[in-house]
C-alpha cells in the first residue's frame, strides 16, 4: 500500500484534532499559530497517510519572491510524526521528508526549507539522516539551544537538581503570603500580556514577541491547545506572570513577565516551578526552558540553568533545493525573512 500526501483535504478542527495523536505537536504546528501569529498566508496543511492510517501531518507556510518565479516551503518545528504511545519508526519520517521534497521541490519548485522538532543530541542521529536525504544544513533556527528537564523522575529529585541559589529564591517565594491563580481564561492571558507591556517599556526593551498576534491565536485555539496562563498576586495586585504551552510531550514557556515588586518577592522562580510540577503531574515528559543565549542574555541563561536541566540543541535550519543564486537572494528579501522566523 502507497503512502501519500494529502494537501488542504482536512479542516481547521480536523487538522487540530489530528495533531493531538502526536507527542511532538507543538504550538507551533497548530492551525492556530500559523494563521494569526504567522499570518496565514499561503500555508497549506499536509497529512501523510497509508491507506487510511495517519501517519504525520504538518503545516506549510509558503512565501515567493516578488517578481520571481522561485520561493519557499517552510516548516517550524516540524514535520510530526512520531504517534503516542507508539513505537515510533525513523522510516516514517524518511518517507515524509521525501514526499515534502516531491511535492513541494520538484513539483512546485521552491526551495524546501526545515526547522526540524528534533534534537541533535538524540541516539537516532537525524542530522546524519537529513544529509543523506540530500539536505543542507544552513543556520541555528530561532530558540535551537535551551535547556530540557527530564519530568520521568520524582518531584523531590526534580527539587534537589535545582542549584542551591535557585531552592533558595523559590523558598524565599513559598514563605510570602502570596497567591496563584492558573488556566486557560483569556482574560487571565490578557493579564500577563498587560504585564509583559508595562516590563518591556519599564525597562526600555525590544519586545521579542509580537503580543497583539499571540493573543489572536490564544483566542482562536481549541480548549485542548490553549496556552496555560498563571499569574502571582500580592495583595490582589499582579506582580508576576507567565504563559506557557502544554501539547504533545513538552511543555514550553511562551511569556514571561515580572514587576519590580515581583522580583522582590521572587516571583518568576514561584511560577516556574509551579509550571514544572503541573507538567509533571499531567504526564509530560520533559520542560523545554524555551531557549538560551549565554552571551546575549545572560542572566536569563542562569535563571535557566539553576533548574537543573541539560543543555540540548535542536537540529539547524535544512534546505533542499536551493543553490547559491537563491541564497543570495533570499537573505536579502526582507519579506521572506520576516516570514520564516
Amino acid at each position: 500500500m502507497d503512502y501519500i500526501l494529502e494537501i488542504n483535504k482536512v479542516s481547521r478542527e480536523i487538522y487540530n484534532e489530528t495533531l493531538n495523536l502526536f507527542e511532538d505537536s507543538n504550538l507551533y504546528q497548530t492551525y492556530e499559530y500559523n494563521l494569526h501569529a504567522r499570518g496565514g498566508r499561503n500555508m497549506c496543511t499536509v497529512v501523510l497517510k497509508k491507506g487510511d492510517i495517519i501517519l504525520g501531518v504538518s503545516i506549510i507556510r509558503i512565501v515567493k519572491v516578488p517578481f520571481l518565479k522561485f520561493g519557499i516551503a517552510y516548516i517550524y518545528r516540524g514535520p510530526i510524526w512520531q504517534k503516542k504511545n507508539s513505537v515510533n519508526s525513523i522510516e516514517v519520517l524518511t518517507i515524509f521528508l521525501e514526499l515534502l521534497k516531491e511535492e513541494f521541490v520538484l513539483k512546485r519548485k521552491l526551495v524546501l526549507r526545515i526547522s526540524p522538532n528534533l534534537l541533535k543530541e538524540d541516539e537516532k542521529d537525524f542530522n546524519k539522516l537529513f544529509v543523506k536525504l540530500g539536505f543542507i544544513p544552513k543556520s541555528k533556527s530561532a530558540g535551537a539551544n535551551t535547556f530540557y528537564i527530564n519530568l520521568d523522575i520524582p518531584t523531590e529529585e526534580l527539587r534537589k537538581n535545582l542549584s542551591g541559589n535557585w531552592r533558595k529564591k523559590l523558598k524565599k517565594s513559598e514563605k510570602e503570603d502570596l497567591r496563584i491563580i492558573s488556566g486557560t481564561k483569556d482574560s487571565l492571558f490578557q493579564e500577563v500580556v498587560k504585564l509583559y507591556t508595562e516590563m518591556i517599556k519599564r525597562k526600555g526593551f525590544e519586545p521579542g514577541i509580537d503580543v497583539d498576534k499571540l493573543i489572536a491565536t490564544q483566542f482562536c485555539l481549541p480548549s485542548l491547545m490553549k496556552m496555560i496562563s498563571t499569574i502571582c498576586y500580592s495583595n490582589n495586585v499582579p506582580i508576576s506572570g507567565l504563559v506557557f504551552s502544554a501539547i504533545g510531550c513538552i511543555g514550553i514557556p511562551i511569556l514571561a513577565a515580572t514587576s519590580d515588586l515581583g522580583a522582590d518577592f521572587s516571583g518568576s522562580y514561584l511560577l516556574h516551578w509551579q509550571m514544572l510540577v503541573y507538567l509533571k503531574e499531567n504526564g509530560f515528559k520533559y520542560f523545554d526552558l524555551g531557549g538560551i543565549d549565554k552571551e546575549e542574555n545572560p542572566n536569563v541563561y542562569n535563571f535557566k540553568h539553576g533548574m537543573g536541566g541539560v543543555e540540548v540543541h535542536y537540529l539547524d535550519v535544512m534546505d533542499f533545493g536551493s543553490n547559491k543564486f537563491m541564497n543570495f537572494i533570499l537573505k536579502r528579501v526582507q519579506l521572506i525573512k520576516k516570514f520564516i522566523k
